[in-house]
């Protein structure tokens, strides 16, 4: 190949070299395309709200966890974790330790903190260790006497007789009174197995009350998952208006401070005042703890502390 001459310029000197423009390919195009696809783009996390939502989806409706994180998510659903601060959510505990039971106020503050620390994983501050300290409240140890059990059933119409004799007789929580469905019974038995608090499938043995009532349903062909207690009503009952209910009946029969768990607290000590024996009390309960069982028995009175005291029959010789 022979020389290439460049001409001169008007100085007499030669141009400097320049290169002939690269025209991409049609590969070298798709290829910088894909690398570009690829680049790694900074993280945009989910909302308070929709985190809220998936990690609350499996407690039920009803259940007061499902309310706390209801609640989460309406006063900061809007944000995103790492918009969170320490005043915000402190704010919202403060709110709720004024208007709310502190047993209440207790329990949500525990689901906040799990919220929060769910939250650090998408980009949330570590806010569950500044969240201000709540006492934790003494168990309620109040139990129904014979005489209020009887104006209660006295005062009731036929659901309500039901709900009070599940929670009195088999200790059933309140949602759990209406999980006792035609499908759950097992006449034969005389058993019901339902879903307890904690997952747990537990069979419990009935009582003659609580047959004869459950027989008053008459024919439940086509109704076997609906709950017993609105098959006797014949309409569905709300969880709120079941408890408006409560507060009226218990008006009426003159039991005021009578709550429906307190009938749960009544068959628990009554079980063990009975047995002595914390574990028929703790199968009862539905409790995987026996702390948990311990927390429901009532506190002896001066009277049966002293009749202890004569059974130990304490003899010395102390000197007068």
């Amino acid at each position: 190949m022979g020389q290439v001459f460049r001409p001169l310029d008007r100085c007499g000197r030669q141009p400097p070299h320049q290169s002939v423009p690269h025209t991409q390919t049609s590969q070298e195009a798709t290829a910088q395309d894909a690398r570009r696809t690829h680049r790694k783009k900074s993280p945009d996390f989910a909302t308070v709200s929709q985190l809220t939502e998936a990690w609350a989806q499996g407690y039920a409706k009803g259940d007061p966890r499902r309310q706390a994180c209801d609640r989460f998510a309406e006063r900061f659903g809007h944000l995103k974790p790492r918009d969170l601060t320490p005043m915000l959510v402190n704010a919202l505990i403060a709110e709720w330790k004024a208007k709310l039971a502190p047993s209440t106020a207790y329990h949500r503050r525990r689901i906040v903190a799990k919220l929060l620390q769910m939250m650090e994983q998408f980009g949330g501050a570590k806010l569950a260790d500044q969240l201000p300290r709540l006492r934790r409240p003494q168990p309620r140890t109040v139990t129904a006497s014979p005489a209020e059990i009887a104006a209660l059933l006295r005062e009731a119409p036929a659901w309500q007789r039901l709900f009070v004799t599940l929670a009195w007789q088999l200790g059933l929580r309140h949602a759990e009174c209406y999980r006792v469905t035609p499908r759950s019974h097992n006449r034969e038995k005389e058993t019901v197995t339902i879903q307890r608090k904690g997952g747990q499938t537990q069979t419990l043995p009935t009582t003659p009350d609580v047959e004869a009532l459950l027989a008053a349903a008459g024919d439940t062909s086509g109704r076997e998952d609906l709950a017993y207690i609105n098959i006797l009503r014949g309409k569905d009952t709300t969880a709120r208006a079941s408890r408006c209910s409560w507060w009226r009946l218990a008006k009426k029969a003159g039991a005021e401070h009578i709550r429906p768990h307190d009938l749960r607290h009544t068959i628990i000590n009554a079980t063990y005042n009975i047995t002595r024996d914390l574990r028929a009390a703790q199968q009862i309960a539905g409790h995987q703890s026996l702390q948990s069982t311990v927390s429901y028995l009532a506190p002896l009175t001066p009277e049966e502390l002293r009749d202890y005291q004569r059974l130990l029959e304490f003899r010395s010789d102390v000197k007068q």
